[in-house]
């Protein structure tokens, strides 16, 4: 292996371990779900290294699953609890979609802090929850605009994405990525 095969190499299991660990910090059930569909995908198509990548894996998430081992356990077991969690979500989302159109272009201010100053008179109850939805707590936040700038970003991220898999990366062709995106510069 070259140096920089083996640089880039290390980089890319750095980001999937700071990766893991965050999702595991935010006890986010559907992140979990997620990330561990993603990671099944990728060791199924990794072909003949797919036990190789699926202990890798095992490997990486083992840290960060064993420091918050019985809180994280418990959180993730209340997946199959479906009594409440789709209801209040929808509470939530209808009271934050009313806030928005209390204040519709520059939304309630970035971050959460005026949301939750102000969700109680729109749910007829103290609940410091945020809405449970990137785009609807983005609308909330900033407004029209940002939500516009954010799907926007979105979908020219998937675009390339798109590209860039087409042209190579896909089929682990580096060098035809490499070439392209010194072309599109």
């Amino acid at each position: 292996r070259r140096s920089s095969d083996l640089i880039v190499s290390n980089f890319w299991t750095a980001i999937t371990l700071f990766n893991i660990t965050a999702v595991v910090m935010t006890y986010s059930r559907g992140a979990a779900l997620a990330t561990g569909t993603a990671f099944l995908t990728i060791a199924f198509r990794s072909g003949k290294k797919m036990l190789l990548q699926l202990v890798l894996l095992a490997c990486l998430t083992a840290p960060a699953v064993y420091l918050v081992w019985d809180s994280y356990t418990n959180r993730i077991e209340t997946i199959s609890n479906t009594n409440d969690a789709g209801r209040g979500r929808i509470y939530y989302w209808m009271a934050a979609l009313r806030m928005w159109q209390d204040h519709p272009i520059f939304g309630v201010g970035f971050g959460t802090d005026n949301y939750l100053a102000l969700i109680s008179d729109y749910l007829g109850r103290d609940d410091p929850h945020v809405a449970h939805n990137t785009y609807i707590q983005m609308l909330v936040d900033s407004g029209i605009g940002s939500l516009g700038i954010y799907l926007a970003l979105l979908g020219l991220t998937f675009r390339r994405m798109n590209r860039v898999a087409r042209n190579g990366l896909a089929r682990g062709n580096l060098d035809q990525v490499r070439s392209e995106e010194h072309t599109s510069e």
